[in-house]
């Protein structure tokens, strides 16, 4: 069976689970060029100019990419529509690491580099992101990479995971998690500055492992480390990291208050984070208006607005009723196969798959699930 994880109440996160294109430049010279044009060459060549540049850009093709006129349409809206968060300066940090031009304003052709970003980004990784050219909640994170999402530290915490399970050296596999979990992940937290956070075994979690940002633990269930169908230490590995990138988004995210002028208290009240570690958070403020900034925003807002909240609380009761019913569903087909308990059970599987797909896109767990994926996958 395949778990799910759950992120501690105040907000419970079930997370168990299993080339750039050129831009166009700017068309027109302005007025005071076009003033400055009449001045020296007279009104007629002013015309001559201008028939040109309309005759230049009538009928011109759009910018080549993935995404058909349509899409290139609503992916300048979705950025046009957000100008306090996608400002002159956030948009110019995206072109550049896309490799378009730095104008500061999303044209077709950025439009179209996103998109094919997010083709490269989607290989050999899951859940896949979605081919938009929208660089929102999702995309931003896998594209300006920090802390435990870089490549070297994904690298390096998969290879030592390994190799400290396959070779115990006499310790418990539970002893291994620890030591794992103190020396390939605690350093890497604090070289992004997040408080050391507890680990704790405990028996009867029901799921493979969470992180509770009130007591600041991450918490991983003993029937794993037994023998059963629960056992597999590349899952284990694998939901250790997921978990430990709460820690840090949940710090991150404070600290993005911060930024705003939030006081530990309110972020305390407001996010249910650990009063010790909001005041950590506070003495570290993000500028508002950075991209870390910007990504802790996209991923407070999955979180904390009432809309929001409320959706993750339906999905989280979505999941523990429709994973009941898979395994019932399961189990009643096993003992008494039929066609109709083969329909019952693949009719329980299709919903529970359903609400796993919602959960695994709330812009934090999408995050944490692609970082989970690739531990997993290399281990």
């Amino acid at each position: 069976m395949h778990q799910r994880t759950v992120r501690s109440h105040p907000r419970p996160r079930l997370v168990e689970r299993r080339a750039a294109l050129p831009s166009r430049g700017p068309i027109d010279g302005g007025l005071a060029s076009i003033l400055e044009l009449q001045h020296v060459s007279g009104n007629h060549a002013v015309q001559r100019l201008l028939t040109q540049r309309q005759v230049a850009t009538v009928g011109a093709p759009p910018a080549a990419g993935p995404l058909s006129p349509p899409q290139v349409a609503a992916a300048r809206r979705f950025y046009t529509a957000q100008p306090a968060r996608y400002t002159p300066a956030i948009v110019k940090q995206i072109q550049t690491e896309i490799g378009t031009e730095p104008t500061g304003r999303m044209l077709d052709a950025d439009v179209q580099a996103v998109a094919r970003r997010q083709e490269q980004l989607n290989v050999n990784a899951s859940p896949a992101l979605k081919i938009d050219g929208m660089a929102g909640p999702r995309t931003l994170p896998q594209v300006f990479k920090f802390g435990l999402a870089t490549e070297k530290n994904v690298t390096d915490y998969t290879r030592k995971a390994s190799e400290r399970f396959k070779n115990t050296k006499g310790k418990t596999e539970q002893e291994v998690a620890k030591e794992i979990f103190d020396n390939d992940i605690v350093p890497k937290l604090a070289a992004s500055q997040v408080p050391a956070v507890k680990f704790e075994v405990l028996h009867n979690l029901g799921t493979r492992g969470s992180f509770n940002n009130g007591e600041w633990a991450l918490k991983l269930d003993d029937l794993q480390f037994q023998p059963g169908d629960k056992h597999n230490l590349a899952e284990t590995a694998a939901t250790m990291y997921h978990e430990s990138r709460h820690a840090e988004q949940d710090f991150m995210i404070a600290r993005m208050l911060a930024g705003q002028g939030k006081s530990a208290e309110f972020i305390n009240q407001k996010t249910g984070q650990n009063l010790d570690v909001a005041r950590v958070a506070h003495g570290l403020p993000l500028a508002p208006g950075s991209m870390e900034a910007v990504i802790a925003q996209g991923w407070f807002d999955a979180l904390f607005p009432d809309p929001a909240a409320a959706k993750r609380r339906q999905n989280h009761a979505d999941l523990q009723k429709f994973f009941r019913e898979r395994e019932a569903a399961r189990k009643e087909n096993r003992e008494h196969p039929s066609a109709q308990n083969a329909a019952k059970q693949a009719a329980a599987e299709a919903r529970y798959n359903r609400a796993v797909d919602e959960h695994d896109q709330f812009p934090d767990e999408f995050d944490a699930e692609r970082l989970e994926s690739r531990v997993r996958d290399n281990f």
